[in-house]
């Protein structure tokens, strides 16, 4: 991002944090990113609320083991910033490993405390024709 404002840079930090949390598997760290009423629409069209993703986690169905995004795109509104961008993640899924890239959307939203939450998450997979 060139020369992002305040906003931008706050709802990236929070992104770089939720992506750690992530990757360590720091459920306190990360069940603070996310809002209570987060949701995430996966590549496949199936809803998932955070203590469904929270359990995963903890539960070592899904391992990341890398999350890059590029082609970032931030842009806020008022209390409301939505981050698109392009998404390269590695790491297991019941046991299988994957390799996949995504087009996503991660809507963040102000809360009173003036941090960033993720209230949603969206996921389409790109084919290789489509990379």
């Amino acid at each position: 991002m060139n020369d992002p404002h305040p906003d931008q840079q706050c709802v990236w930090q929070t992104e770089q944090d939720r992506i750690r949390a992530t990757l360590q598997l720091d459920i306190p760290a990360l069940a603070q990113v996310l809002a209570d009423d987060y949701f995430y629409i996966n590549s496949r069209g199936g809803l998932i609320t955070k203590a469904e993703f929270l359990a995963a986690l903890q539960a070592g169905v899904v391992k990341y083991k890398s999350q890059d995004l590029a082609e970032v795109l931030i842009r806020v509104y008022g209390d409301v910033a939505i981050l698109t961008g392009r998404l390269h993640e590695t790491g297991t899924s019941q046991d299988q490993a994957f390799d996949e890239q995504f087009r996503i959307t991660r809507v963040y939203v102000r809360n009173a405390s003036q941090s960033w939450r993720s209230v949603a998450y969206h996921s389409s997979h790109l084919s290789e024709s489509a990379e």
